[in-house]
């Protein structure tokens, strides 16, 4: 099903920003898994009544509790490291395309459109499920805003992404999950499909407001590029 606060031309665009965890790989309920594995590994317990809460919660938000505790001598960077290194075996292993991702893309690609991956997930992180899926194929690039310094909940990201794909914002959709990002496309003149994502339920009612258009799958879109 597709909703439309703000009707996008589909077809008439000029360049498609894709985020990547969420939008195009399944790969959010990996990431918060992150919090219980962290946590075991340590041997804290994880009652079940607390699950639910851990599998919303950010990771850094879990990390920073974490490391709020006394005794605790591990640094940040210490536990992200190990983050990465448990997420790198879900991206090898476990994490799936998104339902019609690789067909939505596939159409895209036939009709030339102008295509890139913008992920917060750095490049080297990430790159193994984009190859994997042949995410990059049809892509003009992927960049990351991780190793770029740069943050999606603000505009500068977005305008970098379209420069390099050499279309103008305005003329540009970004393909999103989250809220943040999704307001940080939005700040920066772009349009924005939200993508349904049941991780970002807390969000729901206000990505809903935000973006242009949301659809439950890239199956909605399909016709719009018969």
């Amino acid at each position: 099903m597709k909703t439309v606060n703000r009707p996008i031309d589909f077809a008439g665009a000029e360049g498609f920003l894709f985020d990547m965890d969420g939008t195009l790989v399944d790969s959010m309920p990996s990431w918060r898994r992150l919090n219980i594995d962290f946590l075991e590994a340590r041997g804290l317990p994880v009652p079940e009544e607390t699950r639910a809460d851990l599998m919303e919660m950010t990771n850094r938000s879990v990390i920073q509790e974490y490391l709020s505790r006394p005794g605790v001598t591990e640094t940040f960077e210490d536990v992200w490291n190990e983050h990465k290194r448990r997420m790198q075996t879900y991206y090898r292993t476990s994490v799936v395309p998104k339902p019609h991702a690789l067909q939505f893309l596939r159409r895209l690609a036939e009709l030339g459109k102008p295509m890139c991956i913008a992920t917060a997930t750095p490049m080297d992180l990430a790159r193994p499920v984009l190859e994997r899926f042949g995410l990059l194929r049809g892509m003009a690039f992927a960049i990351s805003s991780a190793d770029e310094k740069l943050t999606k909940s603000k505009p500068q990201y977005y305008l970098e992404a379209a420069k390099r794909l050499h279309v103008a914002p305005e003329n540009a959709v970004m393909f999103e999950d989250a809220l943040y990002a999704m307001q940080g496309a939005k700040a920066a003149g772009l349009q924005v499909c939200g993508v349904m994502e049941p991780m970002q339920v807390r969000d729901a009612a206000e990505i809903l407001r935000t973006c242009d258009v949301y659809i439950e799958s890239f199956a909605d879109l399909i016709q719009d590029f018969a």
